[in-house]
């Protein structure tokens, strides 16, 4: 089984949040809107800046207005 879980659930900045829950073990993050409204960049700006750090999630899954 895989596990996730949500930004949202978590306090602090994205790259501290993203950091996180890889380090808890989880499989995937969901990365809500709220955690771009400071952010400069696209959804995929926001993969790429977090290939390092979360390596070991195996999903990120993008929330943005309803889209995922």
């Amino acid at each position: 089984m895989k596990t996730s879980i949500a930004t949202v659930s978590i306090s602090g900045d994205r790259r501290g949040k993203l950091a996180a829950i890889a380090a808890a073990g989880f499989d995937g993050a969901e990365i809500f809107e709220n955690d771009f409204l400071a952010f400069d960049g696209s959804p995929a700006a926001v993969g790429r800046e977090h290939e390092s750090p979360v390596a070991s999630l195996r999903r990120i899954m993008v929330e943005t207005a309803g889209r995922t």
